[in-house]
């Protein structure tokens, strides 16, 4: 299975209009009234329009891609591979696939690490419907077009075409896998904090 090399989104966009009007009456006193309700009617309506505009660009494509660094589900991904090719997927693999990230960034540079470590990095650009992006890696020709078939805050559904083969891969926020050593740290420090309560106790 190769390293992720592109993105593709899909968004939906709402655009929501309103209007709003007073109506006039012969009565001076009332079209007074009916103004000052159809102004305030009106900086109602802006400001919705103001909220609705936040909402849609904390949705956006690009806002939604450079808010995090991406990380294989890797239980997800390996499931959609035909069973065939699921067999062929080692525990090792899988580990591999849990410490990879995925950053793109809003300069349009991104970068891919294992485990923390950058293995590649390049440009990205994203197609103005939202619904592809083009990755180009550092130092090569080639660029990588990728399809998503879901985008969510939390969860993205990639879809890659590796030679006649389609590939589908589900991405979600990363979080650093615990490495051994990591565990065996946190071991020794929660052992030396029992030694000083039962010090303290005696």
């Amino acid at each position: 299975m190769k390293f992720l090399n592109g993105l593709l989104i899909i968004a939906v966009f709402a655009f929501v209009t309103a209007c709003g009007g007073g109506a006039k009456t012969e009565n001076t006193e009332g079209d007074t009234t009916s103004t000052a309700e159809t102004k305030k009617d009106g900086e109602s309506t802006e400001v919705n329009k103001e909220d609705e505009t936040k909402k849609e660009d904390q949705n956006a494509p690009k806002v939604l891609l450079v808010a995090q660094k991406w990380g294989y589900d890797v239980a997800a991904s390996v499931g959609m591979l035909p069973e065939e090719d699921q067999k062929k997927i080692s525990e090792e693999q899988k580990k591999a696939m849990q410490g990879m990230s995925m950053e793109f960034k809003a300069d349009g540079t991104y970068e891919m690490a294992l485990n923390g470590e950058t293995k590649e990095k390049g440009t990205w650009t994203m197609s103005e419907d939202g619904k592809t992006i083009t990755t180009k890696e550092e130092g090569k020709d080639k660029e990588v077009i990728a399809n998503l078939k879901e985008m969510t805050a939390e969860k993205m559904v990639i879809e890659m075409k590796d030679g006649e083969k389609t590939e589908t891969f589900v991405m979600v926020k990363f979080v650093a896998p615990v490495t051994e050593e990591v565990k065996t740290e946190g071991n020794k420090e929660e052992t030396k904090k029992e030694e000083v309560k039962t010090e303290e106790k005696n």
